[in-house]
């Protein structure tokens, strides 16, 4: 079964090779599924198909600018200890962190870079989270990095992909719609799992936090651990959050495409090209039969 072209967010290239043309002898073509007089393919749907490849263009683009501002700040996490933990690096009780970047020890609100954080390497006397750019000795931490750098990866090349085909009249003649929606999901589903999974590491789900206490009037130190109080959204989860919620927009767009196609660009090649039959598929052959018995019968 053939594919339509992109009805809303990316069409056919014959729609931007002349705007202003209407095909002489077969012109008037179904526009819709009902029964209604044939219309001629006008300038204001090539308009709007143009803005929807922009738009989808878009959201990608700002996707996957969101994506990696959140992976690479310090603050996509808070943590709240509850209390100064005697083996952080941090003089509070609340301080920020990121996947590969660490709020400033010396000036808190301000990020180190990641390389600045690899060379410190830990938040606690014990741990070495930022020692290495992967694996630091925290399974799911190593595992959402993991999953940050493939979403980015899957969102640079869905972003190549989509603004190739809005430049491209030749390769937007037959869009892989469904391939292009399925690999749109990646990055949205890679954006949502970073996020859960970053909330359940170490520092917010063990018992990582010291606190020493010294019994009654002796001089014996009692080390005791406890768990962060809560781990909080920071300000690279809402980025993160943004990030999703564009690349939500690009896939609910792409499944309008998928449900909805439309087959006007072929009925022009096909006239353009000088045949004499109209081949229409499946889709498209009862609108047409109901709009041209509708047609006969106002006659």
């Amino acid at each position: 079964k053939r594919k339509g072209c992109f009805r809303w967010c990316v069409c056919c290239g014959d729609d931007n090779q002349n705007n202003n043309h209407v095909p002489q002898g077969n012109s008037l073509l179904p526009l819709s599924n009902d029964p209604l007089p044939l219309r001629p393919v006008g300038s204001n749907r090539i308009k709007s198909c143009k803005l929807h490849k922009v738009t989808i263009g878009i959201f990608v683009t700002f996707g996957l600018m969101l994506s990696v501002f959140s992976s690479a700040d310090c603050k996509f996490v808070r943590v709240d200890v509850g209390f100064k933990p005697d083996n952080s690096i941090y003089g509070s009780e609340e301080f920020g962190i990121g996947l590969w970047s660490m709020e400033d020890p010396t000036a808190p609100g301000k990020c180190l870079m990641t390389d600045v954080s690899r060379m410190v390497g830990s938040i606690t006397r014990e741990d070495h989270y930022y020692s290495s750019y992967f694996l630091n000795g925290d399974i799911i931490w190593g595992i959402a990095r993991i999953i940050a750098i493939s979403g980015v990866v899957c969102g640079l090349v869905d972003m190549v992909i989509i603004w190739v085909l809005i430049f491209s009249i030749e390769s937007s003649k037959d869009p892989r719609k469904e391939t292009l929606l399925y690999f749109s999901l990646l990055p949205f589903l890679c954006e949502g799992v970073k996020v859960g999974l970053f909330f359940s590491i170490e520092p917010c789900t063990s018992q990582l936090w010291e606190q020493n206490k010294t019994i009654g009037d002796t001089t014996v130190n009692v080390i005791e651990r406890y768990e962060a109080d809560q781990c909080y959204m920071d300000r690279s989860t809402y980025f993160s959050l943004g990030a999703c919620f564009c690349y939500f927009l690009l896939v609910v767009c792409l499944i309008a495409t998928v449900a909805k196609p439309d087959y006007t660009h072929r009925i022009i090649r096909r006239q353009r090209l000088g045949s004499g039959d109209i081949a229409f598929d499946d889709a498209s052959m009862p609108s047409y039969l109901a709009s041209l018995g509708a047609s006969i019968e106002s006659k």
